[in-house]
């Protein structure tokens, strides 16, 4: 296992298998976001789509949102992103 998850399991306190399981969000840019380890699509609109993570949600607004690709779990969204927040 590498430092990084190493360093990160230790600050959250949660158990590096959890840490290794976990969702990752990559913003490609302003406009275009990769998310991995998607449980399923909550909701989807072109202001906000929401995603079921391990753990909790992503929520995702912006303006003309698209889902552009999808598969089992991972997410790749468009659009004019605004704001990420997790609940």
């Amino acid at each position: 296992m590498g430092a990084f998850l190493e360093t990160i399991s230790a600050s959250t306190g949660l158990p590096v298998e959890t840490v290794m399981s976990s969702f990752k969000l990559i913003m490609l840019s302003p406009k275009n976001i990769y998310v991995e380890g998607t449980v399923k699509i909550s909701s989807y609109g072109k202001e906000e789509i929401s995603l079921k993570v391990k753990g909790g949600f992503i929520i995702i607004s912006g303006e003309d949102l698209k889902i552009k690709e999808y598969n089992q779990s991972d997410v790749y969204i468009m659009g004019k992103i605004k704001a990420i927040n997790f609940a």
